[in-house]
């Protein structure tokens, strides 16, 4: 059991974690394992669950998903809240509305589907993880509805996966059709557990979204080869999880893996157990989408962590100097939550959005290239004009006016435009700064005798 757990506290600790955050997150780890298997008089107290409970992680869950709109005003989430305002005709407000309503519908699927599995102690727990998760936090701020309702449909998947399987084959084709990155871990773990009519079904939704999850197995495969430029629709790292990285990130990581090992042990693989392991996998083997697994496994971890931290809770419990370091910990993370909530930068600042709002008064006809894959969607969203990736330079018309936009947040920005630089070479195509907009760098055709123009 404890090489098991080894191995998952390995696995599950992020590459880019500084050493120091992987020494006292693994000496945690070994720490917690020791009191939850060690005969040090463990005894767990009853605890009579109390609906007013609920009031702390709500209370934590509402406060950390409005702090953004307080501190940066009308924009303040994932810039592809520019492309759902553009596509959908809807205002701000309702496009606002209707996300922070989906983000509230997953913490309580998280918390229904613990309360049928483990009881309502544990669900609260697990509501309390949630509402206090940083990648939780990071998810929703990335602005991702179509993942948001997957996440969602899954969670309801498992809620009846073994009492109603036919609602459960509904629940997973629904997420294939929303979101297929998050249907891939959930396919594969229901595979085992539904009646074949119901497999099958599944099968067919698969068939008919087959063409999309090539099409994403094609552009992963380029982004491995080194070409982000054609990828980064596909690969999901443009979801930055430093977060996760954090050792307030990875503190509830222990009690899920605890959790898994006990089922292991017991010969007692339950959906969820496999679906953790699942995630896992591709997070580690980098597998396309790999950061927007981290998202579906931190879930699958939150649900797992609920019922194990409930018993150390209340192990702590028992003494005073217990009590005072359940609550210490408590008010210190509540805190760390609250002040990421607030500081977190939203993906375009206001000097960017009319930056991007500017542009248009340039020609009509002319196309904008998103030069860093960071304010595609923004672009896309608040341009008249036609935007396109880096990745589909090559394609452009001679005849057509061409801009490269790179935002003030672009990273390495002289490596940037040495990349487009090599990549607009090979068509005769040269770069030139706009004299009025030094985020705006206009494409030239070479002259035959080689000088620009």
């Amino acid at each position: 059991m404890f090489l098991a757990y080894l191995l998952l506290i390995v696995l599950a600790t992020p590459f880019s974690a500084s050493w120091p955050v992987k020494i006292v997150f693994w000496g945690f780890s070994l720490f917690l394992y020791w009191i939850l298997t060690a005969d040090l008089g463990f005894r767990i107290y009853d605890l009579r669950f109390n609906r007013w409970w609920l009031l702390l992680p709500l209370a934590i869950l509402i406060t950390s998903r409005l702090l953004p709109f307080f501190h940066w005003g009308d924009f303040p989430l994932g810039a592809d809240a520019a492309i759902y305002l553009k596509d959908y005709f809807l205002p701000p407000l309702i496009i606002y509305s209707l996300y922070l309503v989906s983000n509230f519908l997953l913490a309580a699927a998280v918390y229904f589907l613990v309360k049928k599995n483990y009881g309502r102690e544990a669900a609260f727990f697990s509501l309390l993880i949630f509402s206090l998760s940083l990648s939780q936090f990071l998810f929703y701020w990335a602005f991702l509805p179509k993942m948001m309702l997957g996440a969602i449909f899954t969670l309801i998947a498992f809620y009846f996966l073994k009492d109603k399987p036919w609602l459960a084959a509904g629940a997973i084709a629904l997420t294939g059709i929303v979101h297929p990155p998050a249907f891939l871990p959930l396919f594969i773990t229901t595979v085992f557990f539904l009646p074949l009519k119901a497999l099958l079904a599944l099968i067919l939704v698969l068939l008919a979204r087959g063409q999309e999850l090539l099409s994403a197995l094609y552009y992963s495969e380029q982004y491995l080869r080194g070409a982000p430029e054609t990828a980064f629709l596909f690969s999901g790292q443009f979801v930055d999880f430093d977060f996760y990285a954090g050792l307030l990130g990875l503190l509830y990581i222990p009690f899920a893996a605890i959790a898994v090992t006990r089922m292991i042990q017991s010969k007692k693989i339950t959906p969820l157990v496999l679906y953790f392991l699942i995630c896992l996998i591709l997070i580690f083997t980098n597998f396309l989408f790999h950061n927007r697994f981290i998202i579906l496994f931190d879930l699958a971890a939150i649900i797992l962590a609920g019922p194990i931290l409930k018993d150390f809770v209340l192990w702590l419990w028992q003494s005073r100097l217990g009590k005072l370091a359940v609550v210490i910990v408590i008010v210190i993370v509540t805190a760390n939550a609250f002040y990421q909530s607030w500081l977190t930068e939203p993906l375009i600042n206001s000097q960017e959005l009319t930056e991007i709002k500017s542009l248009a008064k340039l020609d009509p006809e002319a196309m904008i290239v998103a030069g860093d894959n960071l304010y595609y969607s923004v672009l896309y969203g608040f341009s008249s004009h036609k935007v396109i990736t880096s990745g589909e330079l090559n394609g452009l018309s001679a005849k057509i006016p061409a801009y490269i936009y790179l935002g003030r947040r672009t990273k390495d920005k002289e490596k940037v435009i040495h990349r487009l630089e090599l990549l607009l070479s090979q068509n005769n195509k040269i770069i030139k700064v706009s004299e009025k907009n030094e985020a705006l760098y206009r494409i030239t055709t070479e002259p035959t005798g080689g000088t620009s123009d």
